[in-house]
């Protein structure tokens, strides 16, 4: 799908052609992990960065999934 697919690169071009997780029926078997990984890394985020806060908590915007809401994206700056 990607040219370098080992390499983190979230400006690449191409982003919403992927399926990642998927949905629905073609949902991927090891979403249970990858959500039980992303839990971890946000707990260990906010131990090492306590005063992470959202930007604009009013302007978060979801993905339309029928299974679950998933915002768009979180913008955080951390509290001065």
């Amino acid at each position: 799908m990607f040219d370098r697919p080992e390499e983190f690169d979230p400006n690449r071009d191409g982003l919403a052609r992927h399926l990642s997780l998927g949905h629905g029926i073609h949902n991927c078997v090891g979403d249970s992990l990858a959500r039980l990984e992303m839990e971890t890394a946000l707990a260990a985020l906010a131990r090492r960065q306590p005063g992470l806060r959202l930007v604009r908590p009013e302007v978060v915007s979801y993905k339309p999934l029928t299974q679950f809401q998933s915002p768009r994206e979180l913008r955080v700056t951390p509290l001065a």
